[in-house]
């Protein structure tokens, strides 16, 4: 989601991946691409979100399935002032997950599922 983003002219994307061979893979991908604009951290992603902060205006958050991350990603993204004011964030999760826990400023905009994911989006009102 990431490259795309950039190929659709986003001025900054960070792609944040724990495992070491998909990370290789996305780093590959920019550099075929040409894709300044990225940059691709290996890391664990909670360590990454309770780091230095950004402010983004939009997020692309599709954690491991069953792990229960999504809560505590957007908690973190709220508290450690990863947001832009009116940002939105995209969420993919399994399709029987129920999306809560979230931040009470967060507006869902859609759901949909498709095959066995479920996407949504929320803006920071």
């Amino acid at each position: 989601m990431g490259l795309e983003a950039a190929s659709r002219g986003a001025e900054r994307v960070v792609q944040v991946e724990y495992n070491r061979k998909i990370c290789e893979i996305i780093k590959q991908n920019v550099v075929n691409l040409g894709v300044e604009q990225v940059e691709v951290v290996r890391a664990d992603v909670m360590r990454f979100l309770s780091g230095e902060s950004q402010s983004f205006h939009l997020i692309f958050l599709d954690p491991p399935f069953g792990e229960g991350l999504i809560p505590q990603c957007c908690r973190l993204l709220e508290q450690n002032s990863w947001l832009h004011q009116a940002a939105k964030i995209y969420i993919e999760a399994e399709r029987r997950l129920e999306i809560t826990g979230l931040p009470r400023n967060w507006e869902r905009l859609k759901s949909k599922k498709a095959g066995e994911v479920g996407y949504h989006l929320f803006q920071r009102v």
